[in-house]
């Protein structure tokens, strides 16, 4: 999945568009608070995924996850939590539906913050820049 998301680092940078990292399962235990890790490729894998989500502008993860992410260190603030709901567990029609609409509601919450976050960036560049 971190393919992907390389190219939309690439696409963000060069067209200034808001990249909302979709990671909706817990962090590897091979990496380290800085972002390091062994030197199997898959470790490398986990190295190249956890610096898109540091350069992304907001992460959408499973709500069970949010700490050991901001362990790692990914700014909290960027960090949106999706509900978890338990395994084979059987919904009403109407809890289904609360439940889509509060995973519907947190990723337009990471995008908003996603997108305040590239016009921030364009504007702070615009000042330095003297435009």
């Amino acid at each position: 999945a971190y393919n992907f998301v390389l190219m939309g680092l690439a696409l963000s940078k060069a067209f200034r568009l808001p990249l909302v990292y979709d990671r909706t399962v817990a962090p590897d235990a091979q990496v380290s608070e800085r972002g390091t890790t062994t030197g199997t490729f898959s470790s490398r894998r986990l190295e190249q995924e956890y610096r898109c989500m540091k350069e992304s502008h907001a992460i959408v993860i499973s709500a069970n996850s949010e700490a050991r992410w901001a362990d790692y260190g990914i700014e909290r603030e960027k960090i949106f939590c999706i509900p978890h709901i338990a395994e084979g567990k059987t919904m009403t029609d109407i809890e289904r539906d609360r439940y889509l609409n509060e995973i519907s509601a947190a990723y337009l919450e990471a995008y908003e913050y996603a997108r305040r976050s590239v016009q921030q960036t364009e504007s702070m560049s615009e000042t330095s820049s003297g435009k």
